[in-house]
Formats: structure tokens, C-alpha cells, sequence
């Protein structure tokens, strides 16, 4: 018997409808907005984990403030031709290595605690030394394969601000290095409370920090603070700046 023309057509239509749905059977692999076939991310700053020390925000401002400065190992000076005012050049001293703190002459340097040849640690006197939470990060980013990483924070908490707390760790990770020891800059100490607070009542730290044009800039080694720590440290300053 024959197949009439529409049992013809019938027949291609039902096998175009079988091709189609095993078409759309067919599962793409899922890829994650920001990433390309085959791997590789965006690049951009992760959202900032406690449990990470982070170099763009944690260590460079200690290397900055502490390290790369007029006569010792910024990039005019290179004292020893070793440069320290940003990840490359701190990399690239191979005084560093990720994973390993006694891979290089950096971490002996910094903790070194012999009296009797002070010229061995870093920072040289009369600058003060690291503190214990600097060395704490800088070790830690180090076991943490010194990466050239950088967070986003989801918000900016300026509730509970504390001098101790809040505005402290800010003024020693990102001032302290200049402003410290026997030859401060601008005659300015923030190695205690009453230092800081003498510029705070004045105005000349908001000023500073702002990058107001009748003010240096400071830091004077580093990136403007982030807005989030400019709003906590002028909301510590309307607060009356208490030591607490």
C-alpha cells in the first residue's frame, strides 16, 4: 500500500519534533558570569575574608609608611637596590618568597631584636620597629603565599568607634612610619595618643587625610585612605576624639 502525501508529511513532521527535543535535551555547561570558557576569572577584588590578609590593604601601607621612604628604600634611594612601594618591586627583591619565611632576608630583617647590632633591623633606629600586629600580618601573608591580593568590603561599619579599636591600627599601619621616632616628620609623633590627638583638634589630620589643598597629603608615600576610613576617623574627631 502507498503512503498517501500526508502520511508522507506527518511522518517528517513527528521526526523534526524528535531532532528538536533532543536539541533541547542539550545541557551548555554553566559558566559563571565574569568567567570565559576554559577558565579565568574577572580579576577584580574578592570580598574581603577575616581570614585572609590581603596586600593591597593589609601589607603595602605597612611597606609604604615603615619601608619606602626618602633615604631608604624608595625608588630614588633603593637603598641597597632594594625598592619597597609596591608588590613587584617587593616580589622582585627575592627577599621574599610565598610559603616560606626564611626564604628571605625580609622577615629576619624586621624581627631582628639584637641590641648589639641594631643596624641589622628594619626599620633602622630611631624609627620604631614593626609592631607585633604588623609582624603578625606580614607573617601571615607570607604562609599565605604572598599573594598580590585585594579585597571589597560589602559596607562600612562606622558604628562603635574606638581610638583603640578603630583609629589606632589606621594611624600605625598608614602614618606611624613617618610620624615615629627621634626625627619624626614634620615634628609630628603619633606614637602615643596625645600626638594624634594634637592634630586631630586642630584640624590638620582631616585636612591631611581629605588631601585638602591647603594641607600635605598624607599618607605621603601611599594612596588616599579609602572613604570608609576617612568617614571613621572624621566621625572619631566630631565624637570630641576620646581615648578610649
Amino acid at each position: 500500500m502507498r503512503p498517501t502525501n500526508s502520511n508522507v508529511l506527518l511522518a517528517a513532521l513527528l521526526a523534526i519534533g524528535i531532532a528538536v527535543s533532543f536539541q533541547a535535551c542539550k545541557h551548555e555547561p554553566i559558566i559563571p558570569p565574569g568567567e570565559e570558557p576554559g577558565g579565568g576569572g574577572s580579576g577584580g577584588g574578592d570580598d574581603c575574608d577575616p581570614e585572609v590578609v590581603y596586600f593591597q590593604q593589609d601589607i603595602l601601607p605597612i611597606f609604604q609608611s615603615s619601608c619606602a621612604l626618602s633615604g631608604c628604600h624608595d625608588a630614588a634611594t633603593a637603598q641597597n637596590d632594594i625598592i619597597l612601594t609596591d608588590y613587584n618591586n617587593i616580589i622582585n627583591t627575592g627577599e621574599i618568597e610565598g610559603g616560606d619565611l626564611d626564604a628571605g632576608k625580609v622577615w629576619e630583617m624586621i624581627t631582628e631584636t639584637d641590641i648589639d647590632d641594631p643596624e641589622d633591623r628594619m626599620p633602622p633606629l630611631p624609627n620604631e620597629a614593626l609592631s607585633s600586629e604588623q609582624l603578625q600580618a606580614i607573617q601571615t601573608w607570607i604562609l599565605q603565599n604572598a599573594q598580590n591580593n585585594s579585597c571589597e568590603s560589602s559596607g562600612c561599619d562606622t558604628l562603635n568607634i574606638t581610638y583603640s579599636g578603630t583609629i589606632r591600627p589606621l594611624i600605625e599601619n598608614r602614618c606611624e612610619g613617618c610620624h615615629s621616632g627621634g626625627d619624626p616628620s614634620g615634628e609630628l609623633s603619633y606614637e602615643n595618643y596625645d600626638g594624634v590627638a594634637q592634630v586631630a583638634a586642630d584640624g590638620r589630620l582631616l585636612g591631611a587625610i581629605n588631601w585638602d589643598p591647603d594641607y600635605t597629603n598624607m599618607p605621603q608615600n601611599g594612596d588616599q585612605l579609602s572613604q570608609c576610613n576617612i568617614d571613621k576617623i572624621r566621625i572619631w574627631i566630631e565624637n570630641g576624639y576620646p581615648n578610649d
